[in-house]
């Protein structure tokens, strides 16, 4: 019984570029071996053979890319909804990720500001809303929220100074 083993063979191909092909399942024969990774050896079937592997490499490598280069006929609905799925998928991770990283800096925040800053810092710097609607919903001027804001902003900016890395 024959023994198969990778061979790395110099390849000249058709553009004339030299590039290195790697043989996966090539017979365990000595004769063989050498007359294929002698450069100076010339013969048909040596080059019908290489030929042959560097074709059989390339429609491998196509075939492996088929779903980036299919037609929108070519789609099945399985693929499409499995398509869909896995963005969903990954989409939800990053949504779960950034929760889980927000309710720990909501943690940290709690420990240095105090609950009033941390509404305000959530509402004007996160949530993006502006002074003067939180200071008209909350019957107040619209100075003294920016005042509120700017003193947890500067304890923040203390806070992330002093804290080690």
């Amino acid at each position: 019984m024959k023994q198969y083993k990778p061979l790395k063979v110099k390849y000249v191909g058709k553009s004339g570029k030299e590039i290195e092909l790697i043989i996966e399942d090539f017979p365990d024969d000595q004769e063989l071996i050498i007359a294929m990774t002698d450069s100076n050896y010339q013969a048909d079937w040596k080059t019908e053979l290489l030929d042959f592997y560097y074709e059989e490499k390339l429609n491998d490598r196509k075939q492996s890319r088929s779903d980036r280069h299919r037609s929108y006929e070519d789609i099945s609905r399985e693929d499409y909804k499995n398509r869909k799925l896995q963005k969903r998928v990954i989409e939800s991770n990053i949504v779960v990720e950034s929760q889980v990283l927000s309710k720990i800096w909501m943690n940290e925040l709690s420990s240095i500001l105090s609950d009033r800053q941390i509404y305000l810092i959530k509402r004007c710097l996160i949530d993006g809303e502006s002074y003067s609607s939180i200071a008209r919903e909350e019957g107040k001027d619209e100075s003294a929220i920016r005042k509120a804001v700017n003193r947890a902003k500067t304890k923040l900016k203390k806070y992330l100074q002093d804290r080690p890395n």
